[in-house]
């Protein structure tokens, strides 16, 4: 499947003053099948805290920031669940909205996994077998200060060697 990540942006409950960082995506089925779409995402800051995508967002934060993006193809992590038809006219665009664990990481890396059937063997540190999966990465730059930066867009890392957004192993 292709993925097309949107920008990484900040996002503070008005009521709450609670933060929460959102994403856009969309993801074009070019399998030559129709698929099941069930990714998983997880956010990872430069201190390798692990954010599940929703865990700890009110459910009102979600209808907040779809109201706002006022697009009507726009759907949650939950209602995009299910298949995928083939080609672009069957696209599909989500939102995902993450808990923020740090609001001083300089760093986020963004997983996208169950959007690949591949895998690899591999052997583990033990020298059992393991298995990788093939994840969908986008590395964000938080430059300054997160709160002050408001909604404004984070900028890609760039990685000279390699393309940022990629897929990798994992």
């Amino acid at each position: 499947m292709d993925v097309t990540a949107g920008p990484m942006r900040l996002h503070v409950d008005p009521d709450t003053g609670t933060p929460y960082w959102y994403f856009t995506y969309k993801v074009v089925n070019n399998t030559g099948d129709d698929q099941r779409f069930a990714p998983k995402l997880e956010l990872v800051d430069d201190e390798g805290r692990i954010t599940v995508s929703g865990q700890g967002v009110p459910s009102q934060i979600t209808r907040d920031l779809l109201r706002q993006m006022n697009n009507p193809l726009l759907e949650d992590q939950n209602t995009i669940l299910g298949d995928i038809l083939q080609g672009e006219a069957n696209a599909k665009e989500g939102l995902v909205v993450f808990q923020v664990t740090k609001l001083a990481s300089k760093e986020l890396f963004l997983y996208v996994s169950n959007v690949s059937n591949e895998r690899e063997g591999t052997r583990d540190a033990n020298g059992d077998p393991a298995e990788l999966r093939r994840h969908f990465m986008v590395a964000y730059r938080v430059p300054g200060d997160a709160m002050a930066r408001g909604s404004d867009a984070l900028e890609l890392v760039d990685e000279a060697k390699e393309p940022n957004p990629r897929w990798i192993w994992r």
